[in-house]
């Protein structure tokens, strides 16, 4: 069962035609069976990864058939304190902002994972790393999706910011013409503090006060 193993967001069941006893010199070619299976990933799984049609064991032939590959809707992964939206197949694409002290936007940097894996909560992480390191301008927000290049596996990333934007801001669905495009995302907002107090869409009008 995908859902009870940790990080798996796509699996392949499969018919193998496999020996009925380990082919050897006694018993090159013994009778066949077939044998249901079943591979889990931790990555978008698609027909290009289709490419183990079987092998030959001594003078056996296996063979895969009836290959069918599934990848999950939607990735849930619950971090402490943060609260999830799923975005599904766009990523948030945020305006200009201002944020004190320096009126500067709301968005800090890109993180990019290419290990084939996907998993939130390392998005999480760095994003601590980024507050702890800069306690003046923290990490309250951020996103997290999978970039997919021409329908194979690609690589994750997490976008950070300062403030919170909600779903009407999630208008970045990758690059056509390079054929790129984004699945799993979601939003993860600081319930402790979502930046938009210091962070707003208007400029910050400093007031002289009289001495």
């Amino acid at each position: 069962d995908c859902k009870a193993i940790a990080g798996c967001k796509g699996f392949n069941i499969f018919y193998e035609r496999d020996p009925s006893q380990d082919p050897g010199s006694g018993c090159p070619n013994p009778a066949s069976t077939t044998v249901i299976k079943a591979s889990f990933w931790g990555n978008l799984i698609g027909s290009n990864l289709a490419i183990n049609k079987g092998q030959y064991r001594d003078q056996f032939q296996v063979v895969i058939a009836g290959s069918n590959g599934y990848n999950v809707d939607a990735c849930e992964t619950a971090v402490q304190g943060w609260t999830q939206t799923q975005l599904g197949s766009c990523s948030i694409n945020a305006p200009k902002s201002y944020c004190l002290p320096d009126n500067s936007d709301s968005y800090l940097t890109v993180k990019t994972f290419s290990d084939g894996n996907f998993d939130n909560s390392r998005c999480k992480a760095q994003c601590d790393i980024i507050t702890k390191q800069s306690p003046d301008t923290p990490c309250n927000f951020f996103t997290s999706y999978m970039q997919v290049k021409n329908g194979q596996c690609g690589v994750q990333q997490c976008a950070f910011y300062k403030r919170a934007w909600d779903k009407s801001y999630c208008t970045n669905t990758g690059d056509p013409v390079n054929k790129i495009t984004i699945a799993w995302a979601s939003s993860f907002t600081n319930n402790a503090c979502d930046g938009t107090e210091f962070c707003s869409t208007t400029p910050n009008v400093l007031t002289a006060t009289a001495v």
